[in-house]
C-alpha cells in the first residue's frame, strides 16, 4: 500500500549467465533514477529508484535480453525496498521463466514518410520495415513518444500505416515505434510535430491562368524542408523557402479563370490557413501605337488588347528591359519607353507585358522599333492660331527616316521639307490658342519625345498709344494698349519702317522707345511677338524740336497765379502740351503753333528754369528763366505831399524790395509808375499829376 510519492528501490537480477536486462530511457520520467550506469546498455543487474509511481511507470520499459537463443528457462530475483530510513524494509520474490524453442524475427523500422505534420495530429504515415523475414502478423500498434497506442494498417508485408496523433506542443521531435503490445517493440524512428502555419498574404496575388507566375506567400512558423510545397487549389507545386515567414513557389496552370486557395505544405500532404489567388484570363495584346521612337527613349506607347486589368501591377518589356505601366482598363495600358542601351541609329525589338509584377511575361508578335530621331530647338517657338507660320526645327537623324512629318500637339504639320540631317522646315497647321508639344513622326503619331513647345496665340490688338507723339529725334517712351500681348524673345513695335525693341508690362500693356525719323508727321504703329503681327495699326506723330524765343513776365509772386505767354515755334495742340517750371509741370494751354500760355505754380523764391512739351515727355532746352520772388513790405515814403502837378522826387522804405524792371509805384487806387531800385530797403519814384 505504497503512497505515489514514496520512495522505493527496486533492484532485478537474472540467474542465467546468457541473459541481461535493461531499460528504455523513455520511459524514465520525472523522479525514477537508474542507479549506476546501465541505461539501456545490458547487465544482469539492474537498480531503480524514486517515488513509486515513477518507478513503477519506468519498469514498464524493462527489456530482457537472452543469447544465443531463447531455449531454456531462468529467474529473475526481484527485490523491492521502502526507503523509510529505519522503517525501511525490503522484500524478495522470484520469477521463473520458460522459454519456447522458437526464434521470432523482431521487425526494424527504416523510415518514416512524412517525417513531419502538423501537432494537431490527422497525418497518416507510412512506417517501412526491414524486409528481413519478420512477423508483421496483426494487430500492430505505434506509439508516438509516450502517448497512446495507435492502430496501425497493413499495407504490404514491410508496410505499415498510422494516423498521427495530435500533440499539445508544435516544434518538438518524438520517437515512433511499432509493437503487438504483447512480446515487442521496434527501434525507434524520429517524427516531428510542427506548429500550426498561418499564412497573411499572397505577392502577387494575382497572375494569369497559364500559370508561371512566381508567387511569394507570407506567413507564420514556416519550417524548411525537403517537401515544402505550395498547393494551388487541389495542384501542388514545389516551394523555396526563403524564411520562416516567406516562401515562393511557381503557380501551376489552371483550368479556368477564378480565386483559388493557397496553402501551405511541409511534408506535402497536409496543409493549414490559406490566402487567395486569382487566376486571370489570358491575356493577348492587339496593337501597339506608336510603334516606333527615339532612341533615347521616353516615347509614350499606348497598349491594347484582352484581360488586361484593371487592377493589375502591370510591366511593359523592350526587348530586355521591362518599365512600369499605367492601367487604363482592361484592354489598355499605357507605357515610356526606356532608352537604348545599343550603339546603334535604329533597331527593332520586342515587345512583352506582364500583369503580375514581372513574374511572366505574356509575349507577342509585335516589335517596336528605335530611331536616332530627336529635336533640340524650334524657331520662331510662338505662331498664330490660323496656322500657316513657317517653322525651323533642328535635331539629328532626319534623313535616316523619309516621309517625316512636324507634329502640332497630334496635328500634323501642312507641310515639312527635310532640308539637312538636321534641319526641317514645317509649316503649322492651325491650332485653338495654348501651348503644344511639337514632335517628329508620320501621320500625325509623334516619334520622338523632346518635351519641346509650341505655342499657339492670338494676334494681338492695339487701342491706344500714349503719348501719341514725339521729336523726330526718338527717345520719346511710348505705352501701348491692346490684348493678347505676350511675353517672348522677340517682342517688338514698329514705327513706319523703324523697328524698336518692346517691353513686355502685362497681356494689355507693353513699352517701347521711338526710334529717329528722318521726316515729319504721321507714321504707323503696331506690335509683333515672334513675327506675329497686329493687324491694327494707330498713328504716331512725329514733330519738329520746339523752340521757345520768349517768355512774359519774366517774374512773378512765389505765391504762383501769374499768367505767362511763351513765344516761340512747333507747338502742338494736345492733351499732352505741358510747361515746366523749375521741376513742376502744368498744363499749357495752345493759342497758335508759335503761342502757348501756362499759369505759374507756387514757387519757392528765386529763378526757376522754364521749358515746353508737345507730349509732357520731351522739353525743349531753351535757356528761359522765370524768377519769383517772397514778396515786399512798404514802410513809408518822404517827403509824403507834393504839388497837384506831379513831378515830385518820392523816397519808397521798406523790406525785400527786388531789381527787376517790373518794379512800380502806386499812387491812388490807378496811377502807377516806374520805380528805380536803390536796395532792398529803399526805391524812388516821381509823383504822377493828380
Amino acid at each position: 500500500d505504497n503512497a505515489a510519492t514514496d520512495q522505493v528501490s527496486v533492484a532485478i537480477q537474472t540467474g542465467s549467465p546468457v541473459s541481461a536486462l535493461g531499460l528504455s530511457e523513455e520511459y524514465l520520467e520525472d523522479g525514477a533514477v537508474l542507479v549506476g550506469d546501465t541505461g539501456v546498455y545490458y547487465s544482469r543487474n539492474l537498480t531503480l529508484q524514486g517515488p513509486y509511481e515513477d518507478v513503477s511507470r519506468a519498469l514498464q520499459g524493462l527489456l530482457y535480453m537472452r543469447n544465443p537463443t531463447f531455449d531454456g528457462g531462468d529467474t529473475l530475483s526481484i527485490s523491492v525496498t521502502d526507503m523509510m530510513g529505519e522503517d525501511s524494509a525490503t522484500e524478495v520474490s522470484w520469477l521463473d521463466l520458460d522459454f519456447r524453442n522458437t526464434v521470432q524475427v523482431l521487425p526494424t523500422l527504416i523510415a518514416i514518410d512524412p517525417p513531419r505534420g502538423p501537432r494537431m495530429g490527422g497525418t497518416v504515415v507510412k512506417l517501412a520495415v526491414e524486409d528481413d523475414g519478420a512477423d508483421l502478423a496483426l494487430p500492430i500498434s505505434c506509439q508516438f513518444g509516450a502517448q497512446d497506442l495507435v492502430n496501425a494498417t497493413l499495407l504490404s508485408n514491410n508496410t505499415l500505416a498510422c494516423e498521427v496523433p495530435s500533440s499539445l506542443v508544435g516544434n518538438r521531435a518524438v520517437q515512433v515505434r511499432i509493437t503487438n503490445d504483447i512480446d515487442y517493440w521496434s527501434n525507434a524512428v524520429q517524427f516531428w510535430y510542427e506548429a500550426p502555419v498561418v499564412l497573411d498574404g499572397a505577392a502577387p496575388p494575382k497572375g494569369p491562368i497559364t500559370g508561371g507566375t512566381r508567387v511569394v506567400v507570407f506567413g507564420s512558423e514556416i519550417a524548411p524542408s525537403d517537401s515544402l510545397a505550395c498547393i494551388f487549389g487541389d495542384i501542388s507545386t514545389t516551394a523555396e523557402w526563403i524564411s520562416s515567414t516567406e516562401v515562393a513557389c511557381t503557380s501551376p496552370a489552371a483550368k479556368s479563370p477564378g480565386a483559388v486557395e493557397v496553402s501551405i505544405s511541409t511534408n506535402g500532404l497536409d496543409s493549414g490557413s490559406s490566402v487567395s489567388f486569382l487566376y486571370e484570363a489570358d491575356l493577348k495584346i492587339t496593337a501597339i501605337s506608336p510603334q516606333t521612337g527615339t532612341r533615347f527613349g521616353g516615347t509614350t506607347v499606348t497598349v491594347t488588347g484582352t484581360n488586361i486589368g484593371p487592377g493589375t501591377f502591370a510591366l511593359c518589356k523592350f526587348g530586355s528591359t521591362a518599365v512600369p505601366a499605367v492601367v487604363i482598363d482592361s484592354t489598355e495600358v499605357v507605357c515610356d519607353t526606356p532608352p537604348l542601351l545599343e550603339d546603334t541609329q535604329s533597331q527593332g525589338v520586342s515587345f512583352a507585358i506582364s500583369t503580375d509584377g514581372g513574374s511572366t511575361f505574356t509575349e507577342s508578335e509585335l516589335y517596336f522599333t528605335y530611331h536616332g530621331l530627336f529635336i533640340n530647338g524650334v524657331s520662331p517657338s510662338l505662331g498664330p492660331v490660323t496656322g500657316g507660320l513657317n517653322v525651323t526645327v533642328t535635331g539629328g537623324g532626319f534623313e535616316s527616316l523619309p516621309g517625316l512629318d512636324c507634329v502640332f500637339g497630334g496635328t500634323a504639320a501642312l507641310d515639312t521639307h527635310i532640308l539637312s540631317d538636321n534641319k526641317i522646315m514645317c509649316v503649322a497647321p492651325p491650332h485653338s490658342a495654348e501651348s503644344v508639344a511639337l514632335e517628329l513622326g508620320q501621320n500625325g503619331h509623334a516619334w520622338t519625345s523632346s518635351r519641346i513647345e509650341f505655342t499657339y496665340v492670338q494676334y494681338p490688338t492695339l487701342a491706344l498709344l500714349s503719348p501719341s507723339n514725339g521729336p523726330t529725334a526718338g527717345g520719346t517712351a511710348v505705352s501701348l494698349f491692346g490684348d493678347n500681348f505676350v511675353e517672348v524673345h522677340s517682342l517688338v513695335c514698329q514705327f513706319g519702317s523703324q523697328a524698336s525693341t518692346a517691353k513686355f508690362i502685362s497681356s494689355t500693356h507693353a513699352e517701347c522707345i521711338t526710334p529717329p525719323y528722318d521726316g515729319l508727321g504721321e507714321v504707323t504703329v503696331s506690335i509683333s511677338m515672334d513675327g506675329i503681327t497686329s493687324s491694327e495699326t494707330i498713328a504716331f506723330i512725329y514733330t519738329p524740336p520746339i523752340e521757345v524765343s520768349s517768355i512774359a513776365p519774366i517774374s512773378g509772386p512765389s505765391s504762383g497765379g501769374t499768367v505767362v505767354t511763351i513765344h516761340g515755334s512747333n507747338f502742338v495742340f494736345s492733351t499732352a502740351l505741358r510747361c515746366r517750371f523749375g521741376a513742376i509741370e502744368v498744363t499749357a494751354n495752345f493759342v497758335s503753333g508759335t503761342e502757348v500760355r501756362c499759369t505759374v505754380p507756387q514757387l519757392p523764391p528765386g529763378p526757376v528754369a522754364v521749358s515746353v512739351s508737345n507730349n509732357g515727355q520731351d522739353f525743349d532746352d531753351s535757356t528761359f528763366v522765370y524768377t519769383s520772388s517772397g514778396g515786399c513790405t512798404f514802410t513809408g515814403a518822404n517827403p509824403t505831399s507834393g504839388p497837384a502837378e506831379g513831378g515830385t522826387l518820392v523816397a519808397v522804405h521798406g523790406v525785400g524790395f527786388t531789381d527787376t524792371s517790373t518794379i512800380k509805384c502806386l499812387f491812388g487806387d490807378t496811377a502807377s509808375v516806374d520805380a528805380t531800385f536803390v536796395s532792398e530797403a529803399k526805391l524812388t519814384c516821381t509823383a504822377p499829376a493828380h
